[in-house]
């Protein structure tokens, strides 16, 4: 129950969004989503293999994912200095701005935005 209302409460705000015709409530809307999904922990199948090649490059030096998934590995490089979080944090805000950027002239963006 936490989690439909933690999810739908982004949702909610792009439907008022719509029908109130406001920009800053898709901007808060959005946001709300970027938060959700930055600020996550530990969540997901995938997460604690990342973080080993996030550790295995800033701490240990290697490179042999240089090659394997380049982008990842330069992002790791970027954000070498931060923490592994506040990378997961850019890579939601990137990935949800141009998400949202491609779907907002659909008619029914909330149903899409259910589905994502």
């Amino acid at each position: 129950m936490g989690y439909l209302i933690i999810v739908g409460t982004p949702v909610l705000f792009f439907y008022l969004a719509k029908f109130f015709h406001s920009r800053k409530l898709e901007i808060i809307g959005l946001s709300l989503l970027c938060i959700l999904l930055g600020l996550r922990y530990e969540f997901g199948a995938d997460y604690p293999a990342y973080y080993l090649v996030y550790n295995s490059i800033n701490i240990l030096g290697d490179d042999k994912y240089k090659y394997t998934e380049p982008a990842y590995y330069y992002l790791n490089v970027l954000f070498g200095s931060l923490s592994f979080n506040t990378m997961l944090f850019f890579i939601a805000i990137v990935t949800l701005t141009l998400f949202y950027s491609s779907i907002k002239n659909f008619n029914n963006r909330t149903l899409i935005l259910l589905i994502f």
